[in-house]
């Protein structure tokens, strides 16, 4: 009998163990010392039947576990927490803080296979911007927060711009992606491009920058790397929770607002965000430390009165004036669950400027000391994107985890331009239409063998346009006119491109300390090109052109004893060219004009990369190095050439050198990086980074042997340090001489922006940023940039540098 009741007195202990057992728990996730919530961060149990991602208020609800399982926990910059079960009891809410990590190589990146990877297993270089770095960083534009990071050089022709340049390479020759969709299109340029201050910084839950040529996961545009922008996306199970931010900063009376909210029922979710910013004109700093205290200053500005250009003297010349824009971004995402391994994700983004003036084009003096340019303005910028993902994880003989994106783009950008003294006021406009689809898989064979494979389809539709009207008069003559049509940026009877491509690349764990990998694409593309009426008599009326290729990669990653890794990658890349390199017809400046070629051929490179990593004082100080060189092939470099046997034509006024693009060029890039990390204390974190490059033009009867895009050596040196809920960081931003000796002969390095003889000063600015949690739900952040108020430009920069800008900003969230 007492056995028996021994039976059923343990049968029922197991039954409430059981019941216990599967019982919700919820896990609270703060900041160890801040103790805000942590938004994102990742929970998954020991065999991964279990995932979940942290809510708006750093919780996470789990149940259906035992309570002999474990949970583990992963943010980005933060150490992996190890949680039993065991130490839990049912319906109980459960208190962890996450400690701060120096160097967080084991994170999950997305950036180099489009599917989850860890870090430490991809050999080439890649940066991570994580939410709380955005937050920190607090960047009026994108390009500004790539520049942030003291490892990617940005460019600027005019306030609202922003060039990212990765390892010498820029605009069309490297890849920008949102959410999975590629923001390149056919009318990439080849210059400089501002395209990447449509994104909203403020969305941005993560950036993720590959470095180095990724054209077997992403196609064509990725010479140079891969910037992947991963906006927030809504939460399930979250009641309303909104987010607002408002900054102003003094340098040139930015006044930003930003509002986000979610909301999240079990398996339908919300997110809303609105974005407006509005920029004055940009003031340069006063103190010069360059030759003979040389500055760049604006003696007068152009303004029409009464009818008449009048140039204007300039009573502030370190003002620049007709800088100001204004911008707004929105964004809208649903996302659906349906069953437990399929979730649906609908993403709408919209991001429109103002008129944005070209500070480069109208701050150049002519010698009777008026301006050249009256008006030369980007017209507002307009980005429209819809898409569809579709993610699905399950197990099958195919794939583990599946993503399919079908993406629409619809852009409009253009340029408005009136010569000083002249009457035409000249508009013209691109539009464009894209469709896209991305589906990716992922498959693990086994523990030691990984395939990703997928495809993508991309077709871009142009239409240009160009309307000029006599302002005195108000006669209007456009592209459409049938006996004198204005001649268009881009062929005037329309232009198509499409890209198709498919890959495979395959991961191998080689034992316990050496990750392989090795992969394959297969790339066609097509372009049509109508000129239309040819108002120019070009020697063709159409360019039609196919290409096919196919590119490599094989990369190795040694985890050695002693905390080394070591990382080497060999890769092949291509950039097709697109209706901007061939169909483009425009004045480039200077009595030069640029007319279309209808002989292009792709350009390719071929890379090799080596890494070294090393970890020492148990994971506090991190050191890395990387070393890289690039050979191009087929380089489309802008040359002098003939139209109808003609070198010279008159275009816009004057009589101009022909030019156009070719398959010229043969050159090098070789450069390096590095960078340390040490955690000086718990509370005292300490960044230094340096980036050089060197570019070689290899071509046969070169004269000048300097490649183009290549900035001098850059980087950043910053001591971050917290105490309770404050958080501070003084930096310092540098950047080398960059001496006219080494300019190429190309317009892009713009050596009429240079002081005269002598080329790019090196500079260096003293930065301060800090914030403090007033409240959990209420954050204060301020800074004090170019704190010596130096008088700075960055390399084949159009504009200025701002000078001491002071800013202020206030974060709630409800």
């Amino acid at each position: 009998m007492k056995r028996l009741q021994h039976l059923l007195f343990a049968l029922t202990l197991t039954c409430i163990v059981a019941v216990a057992a599967n019982a919700q728990i919820t896990i609270q996730l703060k900041d160890k010392s801040t103790k805000e919530p942590l938004v994102g961060a990742v929970a998954y149990n020991t065999d991964k039947t279990f995932q979940a991602v942290s809510d708006r208020s750093g919780k996470i609800k789990v149940k259906g576990l035992e309570n002999t399982d474990t949970i583990f926990i992963q943010f980005i910059g933060y150490k992996t927490l190890r949680y039993p079960l065991s130490n839990a009891t049912a319906g109980s809410v459960v208190q962890l803080s996450l400690e701060e990590h120096v160097v967080s190589t084991s994170e999950v990146v997305l950036v180099a296979n489009r599917l989850p990877e860890k870090r430490e297993d991809i050999a080439q270089q890649i940066e991570v911007i994580s939410a709380k770095d955005i937050k920190m960083a607090n960047a009026p534009s994108s390009a500004d927060l790539l520049s942030s990071t003291g490892k990617v050089f940005v460019q600027k022709s005019q306030l609202g711009g922003g060039s990212p340049v990765l390892r010498g390479l820029e605009a069309n020759r490297v890849l920008i992606v949102v959410d999975g969709v590629r923001m390149n299109n056919a009318i990439y340029r080849g210059g400089h491009l501002q395209n990447v201050i449509t994104l909203d910084p403020n969305i941005q839950e993560r950036v993720e920058i590959l470095f180095g040529s990724s054209s077997v996961i992403y196609g064509s545009d990725a010479l140079g790397g891969v910037m992947h922008f991963y906006s927030k996306n809504p939460t399930y199970d979250t009641p309303f929770q909104a987010n607002v931010m408002t900054r102003y900063a003094s340098v040139n009376n930015e006044a930003t607002g930003h509002l986000d909210f979610t909301i999240g029922l079990k398996n339908i979710s919300f997110l809303t965000s609105v974005s407006y910013s509005k920029f004055g004109d940009l003031r340069s700093g006063a103190n010069s430390n360059f030759v003979n205290g040389y500055r760049w200053e604006l003696p007068a500005y152009a303004e029409t009165r009464n009818g008449v250009d009048v140039a204007v003297p300039n009573d502030d010349p370190l003002l620049q004036r007709n800088t100001g824009y204004s911008q707004l971004d929105l964004t809208q995402k649903v996302m659906i669950k349906s069953g437990g391994n399929t979730e649906h994700l609908f993403n709408f983004q919209y991001s429109a400027s103002s008129d944005i003036p070209r500070y480069d084009r109208l701050s150049m003096i002519k010698n009777d000391g008026t301006p050249e340019s009256a008006v030369w303005n980007y017209g507002p910028q307009r980005r429209l994107m819809g898409s569809y993902r579709l993610s699905q994880t399950t197990k099958n003989r195919f794939y583990d985890e599946m993503s399919l994106t079908l993406s629409f783009q619809n852009i409009e950008e253009s340029r408005i331009d009136r010569k000083f003294g002249r009457t035409r006021l000249r508009t013209r406009t691109e539009k464009l239409n894209i469709l896209g689809l991305n589906i990716d898989w992922q498959k693990q064979y086994s523990k030691t063998l990984q395939f990703n494979y997928g495809f993508e389809f991309y077709s871009n539709e142009v239409s240009s346009h160009n309307r000029e009207e006599n302002v005195q008069t108000n006669e209007v003559r456009t592209s459409n006119d049938p006996i004198d049509p204005a001649e268009t940026r881009y062929p005037q009877g329309g232009s198509n491109m499409r890209f198709f491509g498919a890959y495979i690349n395959v991961k191998k764990n080689i034992g316990s300390w050496l990750v392989g990998s090795a992969g394959a694409r297969v790339s066609a593309t097509s372009l049509y090109a109508n000129f239309g009426n040819n108002p120019l008599n070009l020697p063709f009326d159409v360019v039609e052109q196919d290409n096919k290729g196919v590119t490599g990669n094989l990369g190795l990653v040694a985890k050695l004893p002693k905390k080394w890794r070591v990382a080497f990658s060999l890769s092949s890349g291509f950039r097709t060219p697109n209706v901007d390199d061939a169909g483009k017809l425009f004045d480039s400046g200077g009595g030069l004009v640029r007319v279309p070629n209808a002989d292009l051929r792709p350009e390719k490179t071929y890379n090799i990369d080596l890494s070294v990593f090393k970890s020492l004082a148990d994971d506090r100080i991190h050191l890395e190095f990387t070393g890289y060189h690039i050979w191009l092939k087929d380089m489309l470099r802008i040359s002098n050439t003939t139209i109808n046997g003609q070198d010279s034509l008159f275009f816009d006024g004057q009589m101009s050198q022909v030019q156009h693009n070719s398959n010229i060029g043969l050159g090098v890039i070789y450069g390096v990086f590095a960078s340390v990390r040490a955690e000086i204390t718990q509370n005292i974190l300490l960044f230094s980074s340096l980036s050089w490059a060197k570019g070689e033009d290899l071509t046969e009867g070169a004269v000048n042997r300097n490649l183009d895009h290549i900035p001098p050596a850059f980087g950043q040196t910053s001591i971050k340090f917290k105490h309770r809920k404050m958080r501070h960081e003084v930096f310092f931003n540098y950047q080398y001489w960059k001496f006219l000796s080494e300019f190429s002969d190309s317009s892009v390095d713009r050596p009429q922006f240079a002081v005269p003889d002598k080329g790019i000063p090196a500079w260096v600015t003293l930065n301060y940023r800090a914030s403090y949690n007033l409240h959990p739900a209420l954050t204060l952040q301020v800074a004090v940039e170019n704190i010596l108020d130096t008088h700075y430009r960055t390399f084949a920069s159009g504009i200025n540098a701002p000078g001491r800008n002071f800013i202020v900003s206030l974060r709630g969230k409800f």
